[in-house]
């Protein structure tokens, strides 16, 4: 299992005297990383997956400037074994306050009446659609135990309006997954998120959907709890 942890000298702190624990995958991406840097401070310990290490180390650097300890993996997401047991250890310290399932990818015709190439088609639906779901899976139990938590599952416009161009892309993230977060959570009385840059739903309890307008650093500061 590929994990690579770094943590500054300063921050030898343990991750349960932190106040919060935030997971975000896909960290090194535009929205992952306006995210990490939004919550970033004393109070968090976070913990960021990508698998560019280069942009992830100059996150942690930002991230840790603010006071933030931080946590960074590179294992491969769409690998059960692996992600279940690298879960485990991410609980075994400390269980996740807010899961962010960023990671994703996109894929395309390659022309006019070409359909995309099965394999990737294959390791897209892996990464946007089972792997959040199994994160959902392997981290709800914990949250239960603990007696709260958050699920952010990110979606897009393209869940409401599929793309021509990007036709698996569009049916990933209008799968099933933020079903199954909400039969999931729904009965604990959690919260779920699914949203994209620009767009979020939030769904109470009850499955009441009410659509917001917010930027990402907004939405992280207002929620964040």
């Amino acid at each position: 299992m590929n994990v690579v942890v770094k943590e500054a000298a300063k921050e030898a702190v343990s991750p349960s005297l932190h106040s919060r624990c935030v997971l975000i995958t896909g960290a090194h991406r535009a929205i992952g990383g306006a995210l990490a840097n939004a919550y970033a401070d004393p109070s968090t310990h976070l913990v960021l997956h990508g698998r560019q290490q280069e942009k992830l180390e100059a996150l942690a650097t930002t991230c840790r400037q603010k006071g933030a300890q931080v946590t960074l993996s590179t294992i491969n997401l769409t690998d059960d074994h692996a992600l279940k047991s690298w879960l485990a250890e991410v609980c075994a310290q400390q269980v996740p306050n807010i899961l962010i399932a960023n990671a994703g990818k996109n894929t395309h015709p390659q022309g006019p009446d070409i359909l995309e190439p099965w394999a990737d088609v294959q390791a897209l639906l892996d990464i946007n659609l089972k792997t959040p779901i199994a994160m959902v899976q392997h981290l709800v139990p914990a949250m239960q135990t603990r007696g709260s938590g958050q699920l952010v599952l990110i979606s897009s416009l393209a869940a409401w309006h599929g793309l021509p161009t990007t036709p698996s892309y569009s049916a990933s993230k209008a799968g099933s997954l933020w079903r199954r977060a909400a039969r999931a959570t729904r009965a604990s009385r959690y919260r779920r998120h699914c949203g994209h840059a620009r767009l979020c739903y939030l769904t109470d309890v009850r499955g009441h959907a009410r659509p917001q307008t917010l930027g990402v650093a907004a939405r992280a500061r207002g929620q964040g709890h």
